[in-house]
């Protein structure tokens, strides 16, 4: 495992709709916040999505500092085979592929189809708390199998449960976390991994306005709460405060807004304060 500490903010992105699937437009986004000297990019996992670790290849070739996070479900990909990967991945400039695994929280239509394709015992996945189970052995497998590999790579679990938590302190170095951990009652469960904020900030001149804001309507589209908000200096104070209070120097943007300028503009700064 991969993990160098310092005192400064990196900021992340969660690719969600900005940017088309596709071959030009993967790169082009990568290319854009590695400018922006942004850390890196989770590229999420959808059972019925394409397959980004296909363009990881040319995404690596085209930068040179961006860092990849990809996620992987525990259900879906075997440890063997995701030590592969990241083994092989090691040819396309540098070292730059990190591990988000995922349990996968899936409801109705979706969920089914899972099990359906599942080609083993549907028991051992049928509800999210067993993908969650899944998740301990299997890291604790991949981590065994990179020993020795040299191989630089970071890893990520995400939830707040007492299983996700526990898997977290002892196998990987980060845990994506929501603004509910933001208690000193919760973050003191945190004994041996580092946080990631998942943030959805609203930079808003007149917050009277924000019945005018504008987000991409599709089938996984979120819930927009928008903890931090108000206007550019007031959001910048906010994480930075957040960043202090808590000892969280990783922040990951995670948005469904259409207009996305105020937010680069800010990750750029945060990213060039040490």
């Amino acid at each position: 495992m991969l993990y160098n500490q310092s005192m400064k903010i990196n900021m992340h992105w969660m690719h969600r709709n900005a940017w088309e699937n596709n071959k030009h437009d993967l790169v082009e986004m990568a290319k854009f916040f590695e400018t922006l000297g942004v850390k890196s990019i989770l590229l999420p996992y959808g059972p019925n999505g394409l397959d980004y670790l296909l363009h990881t290849p040319n995404i690596l070739n085209a930068t040179d500092k961006v860092r990849i996070l990809i996620a992987l479900p525990a259900y879906a990909v075997t440890p063997e085979y995701a030590a592969k990967i990241f083994w092989t991945m090691r040819q396309f400039n540098g070292h730059r592929l990190d591990l988000n695994l995922v349990a996968g929280n899936y409801q109705g239509e979706l969920a089914e189809s899972v099990l359906n394709d599942y080609p083993g015992d549907t028991s051992h996945i049928d509800t999210h708390q067993k993908r969650v189970d899944l998740t301990g052995p299997w890291i604790e497998k991949f981590n065994n199998l990179m020993k020795g590999k040299g191989v630089e790579y970071t890893s990520y679990v995400v939830g707040e449960s007492d299983m996700t938590i526990e898997i977290a302190n002892q196998h990987t170095d980060f845990l994506i976390i929501n603004h509910s951990m933001l208690w000193p009652s919760q973050m003191h469960r945190l004994t041996n991994v580092k946080p990631m904020l998942a943030i959805d900030p609203l930079i808003i001149d007149n917050l009277e306005d924000i019945d005018k804001v504008e987000y991409y309507h599709y089938e996984y589209e979120k819930k927009s709460h928008h903890q931090i908000r108000g206007t550019y200096e007031e959001v910048v104070a906010k994480i930075k405060q957040i960043s202090e209070e808590n000892k969280i120097y990783d922040f990951i943007v995670h948005t469904d807004q259409k207009n996305l300028e105020p937010i680069f503009k800010m990750m750029k700064e945060l990213s060039s304060k040490d």
